[in-house]
């Protein structure tokens, strides 16, 4: 009785059985029931007491008993129930595409799909009544099968008796035997025929290539290509280094060469390329390989059957990227792995689309018409997020505390068919660029995190490559520390200003002290200059003037000397007056805060005297304070063009006008004298050059208007920053310092 009952994909009726226990499985030829199978204690299940059934979404069947959890799931690689014993399993494709196999009698078995659930016997009446020959082999002589009776051919001299490395059957009339250490044979119409353009060496594999030429590995790792009129040869300077070979294929314009350590596959007529995959071992010992109709690529090796798709190695060889391989092995019904030593190949594709491979516990065979893909992709499921002693499910929005920098984070898919094939990778917004490769892992590590919102994404691929339709991920945020906000940054750049705006002010105030003592030593030379001329050389010309007049004024003079001394004196009273002049110029000392317009009336009122050249001062705007050293340059320039316009213009009037802008300051000078020439500009205390300079270390703009008869205009702009002195704040820094 059926305690439970659940159909699968493929059909067939599952059923836990009570009272008896086990399990059953019911196939069915449309509607008939045509074969039953049990399955108990004996076959694996944990317990015979079974009860709850249920198939997930991969085809996977499971199965509850009293004593665990059982899996059942469609096997790819069958093993052959009936046929050849031990040791040496061989196999053979005739001509007609059917493979035979044989055992150490050579009896034959034929091996066609529908054959397969007979008897031994029935296989080998079958292979019996094959309608062409079949090769077989002894290890030291081959053998052919025509209608049911086998005949030996033995190797002829030297080579009798000598063991079989390698073995061609390219029809049924023609064999290439490999054989001894130095021997290459063809058998062709009944004879024996040594191939002398071959080196004397004996290869470890044979094939053919697209154009029917040979193809020969040996056990050195090379590869030679045996044409028509020459032998081309591969090895390492062409890219091929697998080691010894062990198996060839020549597949569209793929060449593929096995060896003991990978594969090396050559691209039409390039380079050989090491094929690279992110499973470790899966391409080594590889003694079989052959291609079906769909573009795949099947090898038998010492991890079990591999399958590549020759688009794939395409695209990923020229560019060096790893392929994916699908492996086949115990799971998947691979009894053992692939034999390593025989001269034959030990994979072979039939024309009814079955696989056949040699394995070291018997032939199997797989049906390369299905596709072997398990087509659901997998769903990924984010776990707990682990970080310092803490652990928490990794939720959308999570906040973790400040100071958080390192984390944990796990994830699964949701893919039982083969979990431990399933491959994942992640990336993190805002640290990843691109997709992280993470192989099986189910875990990401992260370091150094910064504050700030996270996205976490991962993506799931089964046992077949097949990606997951979208990224399961999460969000979350790192909180910032005191010192990784942005008020403590903002709080920062304020106290690096704060401190570049003292040190600038301190050295400032440093320039300008060091400024004014430098001042201050100038004016206290120009005054010792002063007096040193004062008491010096004035004193002593304005004695030597006395001393000619007394001279002049004697009865003794005679007249004509008289005049002389005369003219000489007045010489000498205007030399002597405008040595005062210069010596009153070097007693001119700072600025020192007077009023400018006063100042500039009272040069008027010193040089041309009361009630001659009327002077017309007027000024415009409220008298800022001003800064002594610049307005002092001001008044310097002022006064060099009110004594030029006196002395040197012959002026009747003197307009002079002061404007105290909001962002500049103006200074003209009129008068309505003759104008001055150029010639003339140099000649009092500075002359023109001088009010030039003055204004440049001001960073001033002088301008001069001079016209013969219709006077001269002298105007002068200073801006306000460097004239006027600045407001003091309402509050100031403790650190703030007011300049005496």
């Amino acid at each position: 009785v059926a305690a439970r009952l659940q159909f699968t994909a493929d059909g067939a009726l599952w059923a836990t059985m009570s009272p008896h226990g086990g399990v059953a499985r019911v196939t069915f030829e449309g509607t008939r029931a045509t074969r039953m199978e049990r399955f108990d204690s004996p076959h694996g299940l944990t317990a015979t007491s079974a009860v709850p059934i249920i198939a997930d979404r991969e085809g996977n069947l499971w199965v509850g008993t009293n004593l665990g959890l059982n899996r059942f799931r469609a096997r790819s690689v069958h093993t052959l129930a009936v046929g050849p014993s031990d040791p040496y399993r061989s196999l053979v494709t005739a001509s007609d595409g059917r493979v035979y196999g044989y055992g150490e009698d050579l009896r034959p078995y034929d091996l066609r799909r529908t054959l397969l659930e007979g008897s031994a016997a029935q296989l080998q009446a079958a292979a019996r009544e094959a309608p062409t020959p079949i090769w077989q082999f002894d290890w030291v002589n081959l053998a052919r099968t025509v209608a049911g009776r086998t005949t030996l051919i033995p190797l002829p001299a030297p080579f009798t008796g000598q063991p079989l490395h390698a073995l061609l059957f390219p029809d049924d009339a023609q064999a290439w035997v490999c054989t001894g250490e130095r021997g290459v044979l063809h058998y062709r119409e009944g004879q024996w025929q040594r191939e002398r353009r071959l080196p004397e060496q004996a290869c470890s594999s044979l094939a053919l290539d697209g154009h029917g030429q040979l193809l020969l590995g040996y056990a050195d790792g090379r590869l030679r290509r045996m044409g028509a009129t020459a032998v081309e040869s591969f090895g390492v300077a062409q890219g091929l280094a697998v080691g010894p070979v062990t198996a060839v294929l020549q597949h569209q314009d793929l060449l593929l060469v096995a060896g003991e350590a990978g594969l090396a596959v050559r691209v039409g007529e390039g380079r050989f390329v090491t094929v690279r995959t992110d499973v470790a071992g899966v391409l080594e010992g590889i003694t079989g390989m052959v291609a079906d109709a769909r573009g795949h690529l099947w090898l038998n090796g010492s991890r079990g059957l591999v399958r590549l798709q020759s688009s794939q190695l395409r695209r990923a060889l020229p560019a060096g990227l790893q392929v994916t391989p699908r492996l086949f092995d115990a799971v998947d019904g691979m009894p053992g792995i692939a034999l390593q030593s025989g001269p034959i190949s030990t994979a072979a594709l039939a024309g009814d689309g079955l696989l056949w491979l040699a394995t070291n516990q018997g032939l199997a065979w797989l049906d390369t018409t299905r596709t072997h893909v398990n087509t659901t992709p997998p769903s990924v499921r984010i776990g707990d997020v682990l970080y310092g002693s803490e652990q928490q499910p990794l939720r959308d929005g999570l906040r973790l505390p400040a100071g958080t920098s390192q984390l944990q984070i796990d994830y699964v898919a949701l893919s039982l068919a083969r979990p431990e094939r399933n491959r994942y990778r992640y990336r993190l917004s805002g640290v990843d660029e691109a997709w992280q490769d993470a192989g099986s892992s189910t875990r990401a590590y992260y370091t150094n995190l910064a504050p700030g919102n996270y996205r976490f994404e991962v993506e799931a691929a089964n046992e077949d490559g097949i990606w997951s339709a979208s990224p399961a991920s999460r969000s979350f945020r790192i909180a910032p520390t005191f010192v990784q906000t942005v008020w403590f940054k903002l709080l920062c750049a304020a106290g690096l200003l704060a401190l570049l705006m003292m040190a600038v002010r301190i050295r400032s105030g440093q320039l300008a002290a060091l400024f004014r003592a430098r001042l201050q030593e100038r004016n206290g030379e120009r005054e010792r200059i002063a007096r040193d001329l004062h008491d010096t050389l004035l004193q002593g010309s304005q004695g030597l003037i006395l001393r000619l007049h007394a001279i002049s004024q004697s009865a003794q003079t005679p007249e004509p000397v008289r005049g002389q001394l005369e003219a000489a004196m007045q010489l000498a009273e205007r030399n002597l007056a405008e040595g005062r002049e210069r010596v009153n110029a070097l007693r001119d000392g700072p600025f020192a805060g007077r009023d400018l317009a006063s100042a500039l009336a009272d040069v008027h009122a010193e040089y041309a005297g009361h009630g001659t050249n009327p002077l017309r001062l007027t000024v415009e705007g409220a008298t800022p304070p001003l800064q002594i050293d610049a307005a002092e340059e001001v008044f310097l320039i002022g006064r060099e063009a009110i004594r030029n316009a006196l002395r040197h213009a012959q002026a009747s009037a003197i307009e002079v006008e002061l404007s105290y802008g909001a962002r500049c300051f103006l200074l003209h000078v009129r008068d309505d004298g003759i104008g001055i020439a150029d010639e003339n500009a140099g000649h009092g205390h500075w002359g023109l050059q001088g009010m030039r300079e003055r204004a440049q270390r001001l960073g001033a703009e002088l301008q001069l208007w001079t016209r013969s008869g219709l006077g001269t205009e002298v105007a002068l702009a200073v801006p306000a920053r460097r004239l006027y002195q600045r407001r003091a704040p309402r509050w100031r820094w403790p650190w703030s310092r007011t300049d005496a």
